[in-house]
């Protein structure tokens, strides 16, 4: 179990850093490709920074990935969300690896108890993917992505907690917006930065 203990660790630091790395190379330039990220010593260095420090969280928690993996799915909503904020979309390339990473971590924490929660992902993915396409894009394709991963990290009762919370603040800003800066009701608001507050807020209540 130490092998697959260092080796997943290994992975983690090694995705978290791409998505660092990425998510700079984003905002600054727009988009880039992957092998970019690669290049130089940056990718290295930070790695190397994310596996001291999520491995000192994980040995605190008795080898456990719990706290590691929140860590993980609190941070890179933080990003997607700064991205949706910038550019109104949200990058396939950071939640798709979020999404491997937590798939790898669920099934080191539960075993074949983590088929549960990639079961629910589908089923979460294909409810938001089908109110996409009934709303003709308001829901976009990277929210739909977004909420599926949080299902496989979170569970689909706290999913539902949080995408009804983050209709709710979205509802109040569009409302603030719409009175106090005199916006027009079809005005495009990015969803992400809601769903990562409720995400936030969530953690906070359940796990801390």
């Amino acid at each position: 179990m130490m092998v697959i203990f260092y080796i997943l660790l290994c992975v983690l630091s090694i995705i978290k850093s791409f998505q660092i790395l990425f998510f700079h190379r984003y905002i600054k330039r727009g988009y880039i490709t992957c092998k970019e990220i690669f290049k130089g010593k940056k990718f290295l260095v930070i790695a190397i920074i994310c596996f001291f420090a999520f491995g000192i969280v994980a040995f605190i928690e008795n080898k456990s990935f719990e706290t590691v993996r929140l860590l993980d799915l609190t941070g890179a909503c933080v990003l997607v969300s700064l991205t949706d904020l910038k550019s109104k979309q949200i990058p396939d390339e950071i939640v798709f690896s979020l999404g491997m990473v937590q798939v790898c971590m669920i099934l080191y924490e539960y075993g074949a108890g983590a088929v549960i929660n990639i079961l629910f992902c589908i089923f979460v993915f294909l409810i938001t993917f089908l109110i996409s396409y009934l709303s003709k894009g308001q829901m976009g394709m990277g929210d739909v992505k977004l909420l599926s991963v949080i299902c496989l990290s979170l569970g689909i009762l706290n999913t539902v907690w949080i995408t009804i919370l983050s209709l709710v603040l979205s509802l109040f800003a569009g409302l603030y917006l719409l009175i106090f800066h005199k916006k027009s009701i079809k005005t495009e608001m990015p969803f992400a930065p809601f769903v990562t507050i409720s995400v936030i807020v969530n953690v906070i209540l359940n796990y801390l």
